[in-house]
């Protein structure tokens, strides 16, 4: 609600009155299909639910595709340098310092290299080039999203929503500049999506085997989405705080083992997924803890934090609150001892803090938790030089078309504004849902999950892109409160 009543822009200004007119045109179709609207895709989509499912699917592919294809840009930042030790690591050739250096300070990127080796591997046996067939894995990874998507909103018992979640899914996600430029944000999103669907298949379920399947499915998506994105941890909290929450309530010591196991069992298998994927991305890359640990030692976490709280205080209509900070990451890596960089990181934190009053750091992270909320586009096209690339495709037929998708087009702000006012309308109503809505244990480990990831982005370093990943949440929650009705009864939210 913040983010609709003090909208901010993203790295651009928005056309406000495009953005209005787009966001009351959105929920005005959102009121009457929850008022009973008939519309003929929603009588097709009740009717053939998994072909809706397959149809949406399909037909956002193919839009994201085209949308691919006219958005390719010459990208750099993180995006351009993991894809560019890519392609060294498949033709063999040594990573310079430069790259060596990159993944000694963010080692975290280093699975994701393991990732994009493996997709340029089975590309080149198509004849693809590199950059092809990361986009095209991004468009596969949409496809997978929306499918998620479809049948997570057919399980909750809405068939009639499964064509409108995934166009919205579409047009915030397939259709981006970000489906262009292959990094860590769309595949995070696919995980959660996957673990949207399973964790709604394991409350279903009928027989405690089932359960403990979609469970332990649920796990191991999150913790692949986690070693890409750290912050999806907030996931795995929630569904662990809620599991507490249940036990708690229900005075059972039977239902306490149960819960104390499952936790237990839980922990085992985000150890072992964590640890068997670093390891093979380790090995798949050369680029071992020992071999980066030579070169530099990673950034502490408190780097981090230090760019979270740090307030330039600008004045101008785009400024960006706790964003990325390169004078911070320059002071940093000036010093080559962990617990130097440690000390100053943290006593960076404690004099931004401590020189604003109370009251000034309550408006801080208040208007920081806006900006980031408040962007429809999620900072597509914001990072580095992206947003003044011009499109790098020879194609004719792309190039109208380009106009709009790509941020240095003539009609990107246009397009862009559209979509704010889209994502505007769908906090606004989906907001004021979950303030009414009856308790359900699904909705309100979703709850819970977005509320996490607030807290994370309010305190650390942030952008809008970050939502992306756990974006599929939100669309979930969304489908699950659009109406007078609760969902499905799952497991968890009967009366023990």
């Amino acid at each position: 609600m913040v983010a609709v009543l003090t909208p901010r822009n993203s790295w651009f200004v928005f056309d406000r009155p495009v953005v209005l007119i787009s966001a009351a045109v959105t929920l005005a179709v959102l009121l009457v299909a929850r008022r009973g609207g008939s519309f003929p895709a929603a009588h097709w989509s009740q009717s053939y639910p998994r072909g809706a499912v397959a149809a949406g699917t399909a037909v956002g592919m193919v839009l994201s595709g085209i949308y691919a294809a006219s958005a390719t840009i010459s990208f750099g930042w993180d995006a351009g340098a993991v894809t560019q030790a890519a392609v060294m690591v498949h033709t063999g050739d040594t990573l310079s310092a430069h790259l060596l250096d990159y993944f000694a300070r963010f080692p975290n990127n280093v699975p994701l290299l393991f990732l994009e080796v493996t997709a340029i591997r089975a590309g080149a046996l198509l004849g693809l080039s590199a950059v092809t067939t990361l986009v095209l894995l991004q468009v596969l990874l949409v496809g997978l999203l929306l499918a998620c998507l479809g049948s997570t909103v057919l399980l909750l018992g809405h068939p009639r929503r499964i064509l409108p979640v995934q166009a919205v899914g579409a047009v915030l996600i397939g259709l981006s500049p970000q489906v262009a430029v292959p990094y860590t944000d769309i595949p995070g999103a696919a995980c959660v999506a996957v673990a949207v669907t399973t964790m709604t298949c394991a409350s279903l379920a009928a027989s405690p085997g089932r359960r403990m399947m979609w469970a332990a499915a649920t796990t191991v998506a999150l913790t692949v989405g986690m070693i890409l994105k750290p912050y999806i941890a907030v996931a795995l909290i929630a569904v662990a705080l809620m599991l507490l929450i249940v036990m708690m309530t229900a005075r059972s010591w039977r239902l306490a083992r149960k819960v104390v196991l499952a936790l237990g069992l839980g922990a085992v298998l985000v150890t072992a997924t964590l640890t068997g994927i670093n390891l093979a991305s380790q090995h798949a890359t050369g680029l071992t803890s020992e071999r980066l640990q030579d070169v530099r030692h990673p950034f502490p976490v408190e780097l981090w934090l230090a760019s979270g709280t740090y307030d330039s205080q600008e004045s101008s209509p785009v400024r960006r609150y706790g964003a990325y900070n390169q004078q911070l990451i320059e002071a940093t890596a000036a010093l080559s001892e962990p617990q130097r960089q440690q000390d100053m990181l943290r006593e960076r934190v404690r004099d931004q803090i401590t020189s604003r009053s109370v009251r000034d750091n309550l408006v801080f992270f208040s208007q920081k938790v806006a900006w980031v909320w408040g962007d429809g586009t999620f900072w597509a096209s914001g990072e580095g030089s992206d947003s003044r690339q011009e499109p790098t495709h020879n194609k004719a037929l792309l190039n109208e078309l380009s106009t709009w998708t790509v941020a240095s087009g003539e009609h990107y702000g246009t397009k862009a504004s559209i979509t704010q006012g889209i994502w505007l309308a769908l906090l606004a109503i989906t907001g004021m849902r979950l303030l009414v809505m009856p308790y359900h244990w699904l909705v309100t480990t979703w709850s819970l999950t977005l509320i996490g990831l607030t807290g994370y982005l309010t305190l650390f370093e942030a952008r809008p892109r970050y939502l992306v990943a756990l974006l599929p949440v939100l669309l979930a929650i969304t489908a699950a409160t659009q109406d007078h009705t609760t969902p499905p009864g799952d497991r968890f939210s009967r009366p023990t």
